[in-house]
């Protein structure tokens, strides 16, 4: 299955002069960092038992509202600022299978165009 096909990037031999084809990868392997960061934070969360067996925000009403928001703001601002280079390696990944044109592929067409 190709990777990038639900965002209509296409394969590197099908590419036309399209400038965005990095920027759509990069955005999906951003979307694809902060999941995965989600993901981590959700199971760090679970693990801050704080001794009572109550989790990180108790268990009275809204709890699982705040500790909705706490995953996805401390996902969200980790993966923008703390990057663990998820992100950059799905780059490169997409580039040597041929998904995205290589950086310097795609400014020589953004200059020529």
């Amino acid at each position: 299955m190709n990777v990038l096909e639900s965002s209509g990037i296409k394969m590197h031999s099908e590419l036309e002069p399209k400038p965005d084809a990095r920027g759509k990868a990069r955005e999906i392997a951003d979307q694809f960092e902060t999941l995965f960061m989600q993901s981590m934070v959700e199971g760090m969360r679970k693990t801050a038992d704080m001794g009572q067996g109550k989790g990180l925000f108790g268990e009275g009403p809204g709890s699982d509202t705040y500790t909705q928001w706490f995953d996805n703001l401390m996902s969200g601002h980790l993966a923008e600022n703390g990057r663990i280079g998820l992100s950059d390696t799905l780059m490169a990944e997409f580039e040597r299978i041929g998904q995205i044109p290589s950086a310097e592929d795609a400014e020589q067409e953004s200059a020529n165009s």
